[in-house]
């Protein structure tokens, strides 16, 4: 029997001198070579023969040694059991990690043609509307802006699965993260209402926002929570809602909002699914601030078609809907109440279902928040809510009004500047896709601003030294702004950046460069370091050009006022 690998030769001749110096008991695993002993697998393949080697210096009456007891133990199935769970664990990360760099790029490469879409369809639709066609055109004409209509639509649907997608993928690896601030609930729970008023007037759905008399009893108005996930769960339900309703002869979705001092209590009929580990007082932390401990539940009430009871049990789970009618009828990802789930639990909360087929569903969720004083609030900056109608109880029904304005997202969210501002504005476009790039010129040149393009971030920096903010420029070229993608080849975006924040602080730039990062990389981790490399904001694919120019106006407004 001998040592067979260097290492353990060394560190057996490191064991002698140790104990011969100290004169302690010394002990070490070592590799070795026996014809006699071949350990093995539990599939019988040979495997590496390691002891673990103990020895002793007996010390005479002078302190010298006498001599050594030593012993050695068969730890070969230890260390192979060792090594087998170190091999999965990083076959497992290295898997992680290859799953996600996979979702990044699948989402990439489809949030940057969807873009392009968007904006044609934007493009054909503005066309069609600002012109005056004979008046034996205009059912043609209608036919082509409700099929630009659909296509926008299309986009906003593929959008919202690759939305879905990304959120998945963060739960798994554990970066979505609950973050308290000051919102008024009630502001948010109106607010994802809001984006469905137009659709169920067109679908001819009574909606209705159903506050409850506790939360005037309990003086609700402001409470720490996160109000993104509060929104992302209610879109979530808001929209099963409609899918399975549009069709019935009795269409009615109610949002309900209440809250209690205590876990809600919904009585007979109504399950919540079981969380996958203990309820913990998610507000214990520092951020939660030392107010009172509240549940806040919310309530989408529908008329739909209802669930059986086998149906309901299959709910809530990766990728899974009711049955397998649901997708093939209704459509879906089977992503939106799983997400749901994963974000009440996280939020200190839990989600459930009452259900009875043909009469309705009423899916609803709590979440863990603190109640603030008026003192407290005053303490706090708290954000500005988004403006949502105001009444108690909003009722739409009717007849379908122009598609435009029936679903929501198809009607521009924001107007764009004015001409007068955008005739200023001199933008140069980054971007390696030729169809976006060509697309998104025509487009802001259609609204009056002058546009130059780059293919990379090295044909920028060749244009950015005949502009009016390089230093050895004497008549250089007007620019206002650059719109930069990020995945690009010779230069990308980021190291495109860094190098004009460079330039800028060696003097070669005579003043700041206004750039927007134009990007299908949307990992808040992603935005980020983005904004880190020097870029002043950035906008995700994909995205409509009034947009685009309301965020380009306000970085400019922000850098003017420095």
């Amino acid at each position: 029997m001998k040592l067979i690998a260097d290492e353990s030769q060394e560190v057996a001749k490191g064991m002698w001198h140790e104990m011969m110096t100290t004169l302690k008991p010394s002990v070490r695993e070592l590799q070795l070579d026996n014809p006699k002993v071949q350990p093995r697998d539990l599939s019988g393949e040979p495997i590496d023969y390691w002891v673990l080697a103990s020895s002793a210096p007996e010390l005479g009456p002078d302190g010298e040694v006498v001599s050594i007891m030593g012993s050695i133990i068969d730890i070969s199935h230890l260390v192979w059991a060792q090594g087998l769970q170190e091999r999965r664990l990083r076959e497992a990360e290295e898997t992680k990690r290859q799953q996600n760099e996979f979702i990044d790029i699948t989402s990439h490469e489809m949030r940057n043609p969807l873009s392009a879409i968007l904006m044609c369809a934007d493009d054909i639709r503005d066309t069609l509307t600002q012109h005056t066609f004979c008046n034996e055109d205009d059912k043609v004409v209608a036919e082509c802006i409700d099929a630009a209509n659909n296509i926008a639509l299309c986009v906003q649907h593929q959008k919202s699965i690759v939305d879905d997608i990304l959120t998945v993928s963060k739960l798994d690896s554990n970066l979505l993260l609950i973050t308290p601030v000051p919102a008024q609930p009630v502001a948010v729970v109106k607010r994802a209402m809001s984006m469905f008023y137009p659709e169920c007037h067109a679908k001819k759905i009574e909606f209705s926002f159903v506050p409850h008399a506790s939360l005037e009893r309990l003086n609700i108005d402001w409470v720490l929570l996160d109000p993104q996930r509060l929104l992302q769960i209610t879109v979530n339900l808001i929209t099963n809602a409609i899918k399975f309703t549009q069709h019935c002869p009795k269409r009615e979705i109610s949002v309900h909002i209440s809250a209690s001092p205590n876990e809600p209590d919904l009585g007979k009929g109504f399950d919540y699914v079981p969380t996958r580990g203990e309820p913990v007082d998610l507000t214990v932390g520092e951020d939660w601030g030392s107010d009172q401990l509240t549940y806040l539940h919310v309530d989408v009430k529908d008329t739909g078609c209802g669930l059986t009871k086998e149906e309901k049990e299959q709910l809530f789970e990766r990728f899974a809907q009711a049955s397998p009618r649901t997708h093939a009828h209704y459509g879906g990802s089977g992503l939106g109440l799983f997400i749901s789930r994963q974000l009440a639990e996280l939020h200190g909360g839990q989600i459930g279902v009452s259900s009875e087929a043909g009469v309705g569903s009423t899916f609803g969720f709590f979440l863990q928040c603190k109640r603030m004083s008026p003192n407290t609030t005053s303490s706090r900056q708290a954000p500005s809510p988004s403006p949502v109608p105001d009444s108690q109880a909003i009722n739409y029904a009717g007849a379908s009004r122009d598609l435009a304005a029936s679903v929501p997202g198809l009607d521009h969210p924001q107007p764009a500047p004015g001409n007068h501002d955008l005739e200023k504005l001199h933008i140069l476009i980054v971007e390696d896709n030729l169809v976006n790039q060509r697309v998104l010129s025509k487009q802001l040149t259609k609204a009056g601003c002058i546009v130059s393009t780059a293919d990379n971030g090295l044909l920028a920096l060749e244009h950015l030294a005949t502009t009016s903010f390089h230093s050895s420029s004497t008549n250089g070229v007007s620019l206002s702004i650059i719109l930069m993608d990020l995945e690009m080849p010779e230069m990308d975006g980021l190291t495109c950046c860094k190098r004009i924040r460079s330039m800028e602080a060696s003097g070669e730039l005579t003043k700041h460069v206004p750039i927007i990062a134009i990007t299908a990389n949307v990992r808040s981790e992603q935005i980020a370091t983005a904004k880190e490399s020097g870029m002043d904001d950035v906008v995700s694919k994909p995205f409509r050009v009034p947009e685009l120019l309301v965020k380009i106006k306000g970085v400019l407004e922000r850098l003017e006022g420095r």
